[in-house]
């Protein structure tokens, strides 16, 4: 059962990263259109660290899901 919040829990977060990155390429695309190149490089980084918190996540998720199933069956 613990597995199964632990999914629950990473599937919750995962969606909050992909919220987040959206955010971040609105952010972005913003401050390119203001030919600001420094806070464009700044905020695709961010970007990229918040795709790679949501594929974490989303690999965690699936990991605990299946140890989930894995105890029942």
């Amino acid at each position: 059962m613990v597995n199964l919040a632990w999914a629950i829990f990473n599937f919750i977060m995962t969606g909050f990263f992909m919220v987040m990155m959206i955010i971040g390429v609105n952010w972005a695309v913003k401050s390119l259109n203001n030919h600001q190149v420094r806070s464009f490089m700044c905020q695709g980084m961010l970007l990229v660290l918040w795709f790679v918190l949501a594929v974490m996540n989303a690999w965690r998720m699936c990991f605990h899901l299946g140890a989930f199933f894995d105890a029942i069956f």
